[in-house]
């Protein structure tokens, strides 16, 4: 409210799991590091975060160290995370639960190209198709967004990385 400029909220009308304890200080346009980790960046937002750690904790038990970012401010883009993200882990996986053109897959890639630190970036979101009406899990199963889906793009990632 005090903000001098306009505001988008993207708000989930049903209940979501919790991923910070009651203590959490929410600060704009600073992501938050939820899980260290050193061979790729799960980036991820609102529901996504949830789901971004079930990925993360999948990878852990397969010997893959996910670093995992809540980044749930897209604009103004926290660009430092995003970069020692990058630097950091030298790929980056991105989750929107929408369609990805002009969402925080964009905002990440465009950052790491400006920044001329060419790492590679996935994007995991809806692509680029009208919305279907159905159950959370129905949804994210449908358009590919499910924590396996995040862990899969997380393994190709690495496996990028390693040739």
């Amino acid at each position: 409210m005090d903000l001098p400029t306009p505001v988008y909220l993207r708000l989930y009308r049903k209940k979501a799991h919790t991923v910070h304890d009651g203590n959490y200080k929410f600060v704009l346009g600073k992501a938050d590091v939820l899980r260290e980790g050193g061979d790729v960046t799960i980036m991820a937002y609102g529901i996504m975060v949830y789901y971004a750690l079930q990925a993360a904790q999948e990878l852990g038990q397969e010997g893959i160290s996910a670093r995992v970012a809540e980044v749930h401010t897209i604009k103004p883009l926290d660009t430092a995370c995003v970069l020692e993200s990058a630097e950091k882990t030298g790929g980056i996986v991105t989750v929107d639960s929408c369609n990805y053109i002009g969402g925080l897959g964009s905002a990440v890639a465009e950052t790491v190209v400006e920044s001329g630190n060419l790492v590679p970036v996935k994007r995991v979101g809806i692509k680029d198709h009208f919305g279907d009406v159905g159950s959370t899990e129905y949804l994210m199963e449908r358009f590919h967004i499910a924590p396996k889906d995040i862990a899969e793009a997380a393994r190709d990632m690495v496996a990028r990385k390693a040739r």
